[in-house]
């Protein structure tokens, strides 16, 4: 069975406008198990961000499923010549069913 995904976008950037080259990747990690036609494991899916603070990831619209999950979304830093990693935590989000959505929309949304 293929599982239908939502594509989220986005930029990740520093006050003055400049993309922070520290983030590795973002994280999304769904707060539980979830039913839709199938069970949904909660896992955390992740998304490589670029030079420029760009990704692209695709989700399972949680607003499909009947348990009322959300996804965690944080932001993965690395400091010290990658000798460790830290996360910001950058809000929770609801991803309902539509096609395509930006970062900054739905943290809004939340």
């Amino acid at each position: 069975m293929t599982l239908s995904t939502a594509t989220v976008t986005g930029t990740v950037l520093l006050p003055d406008d400049t993309a922070l080259s520290t983030v590795d990747r973002i994280e999304f990690t769904l707060s539980g198990v979830e039913t839709d036609t199938i069970t949904i494991l909660p896992e955390t899916v992740s998304a490589d961000v670029d030079e420029n603070g760009d990704f692209s990831v695709s989700l399972w619209p949680n607003g499909s499923g009947s348990r009322g999950t959300s996804y965690a979304v944080a932001a993965v830093i690395t400091e010290n010549d990658g000798q460790y990693e830290r996360k910001v935590q950058l809000g929770t989000v609801t991803v309902a069913s539509a096609t395509t959505y930006t970062l900054a929309e739905l943290l809004d949304a939340s």
